[in-house]
Formats: structure tokens, C-alpha cells, sequence
């Protein structure tokens, strides 16, 4: 497994946690989740990124680490 670090603006950190709280889970995870549904749905549609993108309320930067 690959460890990424993750830059989101405020709100969309916010509702991660928020999803997760309810969830019992943390917002790492749910950011996993949501980034690795997207990673798969990539395969199968295009324009995906601008989906993404727009699903989380604008940009986000990926870097690994």
C-alpha cells in the first residue's frame, strides 16, 4: 500500500470528518474511499477528473509522499 498526502480546502476536510463521524470511521478513510471510487470509475467514463474535481467542491493537489 501507497501513502498519499492529501490537500483539500477547509470545507471539503469538514465534511469528511463530518461523513465520518457519522460513519464511525475516519476522514483518512473516507478521503480513501471517495478517492479510490473515483481512481476505479476513471476506467470506465471520461471527464472523470472534472467530476471529481466538481463533486468535492473544486481542486484538490495529490502528492505522495
Amino acid at each position: 500500500m501507497t501513502e498519499l498526502r492529501v490537500t483539500v480546502p477547509d470545507e471539503i476536510a469538514q465534511r469528511l470528518a463530518s461523513e465520518a463521524a457519522e460513519r464511525g470511521t475516519s476522514a483518512e478513510e473516507g478521503a480513501a474511499e471517495v478517492l479510490a471510487a473515483e481512481v476505479l470509475a476513471s476506467h470506465v467514463s471520461a471527464g472523470s477528473k472534472t467530476r471529481f474535481a466538481a463533486s468535492l467542491g473544486g481542486s484538490c493537489a495529490l502528492g505522495a509522499q
